[in-house]
């Protein structure tokens, strides 16, 4: 697939069809594909390299060893092109179609779908909860990556508090439920009652404000709590 920008945000298409598929839609919306849905990909992070690799040391990589293939080369990836833009220093290229001013245009949210609703979720704190339409959640968050991830908060039909726990030998954080189990960043019991049970994640995005509030309007802002 290859892109271009509809509200600031990335449009791809694909070489086969030349049907575009909007970023945050998922979504065919021209094109012989139109109407055509993708998986929203529930296991979606953004985070940095030494983080995911401590968290999943086994990881491969997907790289185009060909250089000459690509206009993208190695030494891109050692500046950040977008710094001036997400420290609100630049403002959005184009003119952003449905501003909403309840956040900052820049501001980072956690873009969550559960079920039976969405919402705009602002996290500050490493475990939080909050109740999405209907479908409770709770949400674990390293401050200092930025890495966020939403699991929803019924395992077993039963809704839970949550604390956080002391990091494991690698430093990656851990968090404890009300009944005792101890669990890892990505929503795997470790010790406890329920270890070796698995949260089930929820539909989640990091992005920018103006970009949520754009593709899905008029829907809550949740500061869960914790």
């Amino acid at each position: 697939m290859s892109g271009a920008l509809i509200d600031n945000n990335l449009i791809m298409y694909d070489v086969e069809t030349q049907t575009t598929w909007p970023q945050l839609l998922a979504m065919a919306n021209l094109g012989p594909r139109e109407g055509e849905c993708l998986e929203f990909g529930r296991n979606t992070v953004a985070t940095t390299w030494n983080f995911w690799r401590r968290l999943h040391p086994e990881t491969l990589v997907l790289s185009n060893q060909n250089q000459n293939l690509t206009a993208i080369q190695p030494d891109f990836y050692k500046t950040n092109p977008y710094l001036d833009y997400h420290e609100g220093v630049i403002d959005p290229p184009h003119a952003v179609s449905y501003p909403d001013s309840r956040r900052p245009p820049q501001e980072i949210v956690l873009g969550v779908h559960a079920k039976d609703g969405k919402a705009a979720v602002i996290l500050t704190k490493p475990v939080s909860w909050a109740t999405i339409g209907n479908t409770p959640a709770v949400f674990f968050h390293d401050p200092g990556t930025n890495t966020s991830f939403a699991f929803e908060n019924n395992l077993g039909g039963v809704t839970r508090l949550w604390s956080s726990y002391d990091p494991d030998e690698k430093g990656l954080p851990r968090f404890q439920d009300d009944g005792g189990t101890v669990w890892s960043m990505d929503g795997i019991g470790l010790e406890g009652p329920l270890a070796g049970q698995r949260l089930a994640q929820l539909p989640s995005l990091a992005l920018y404000w103006f970009a949520w509030a754009t593709f899905f309007p008029d829907q809550p802002i949740i500061s869960p709590q914790g």
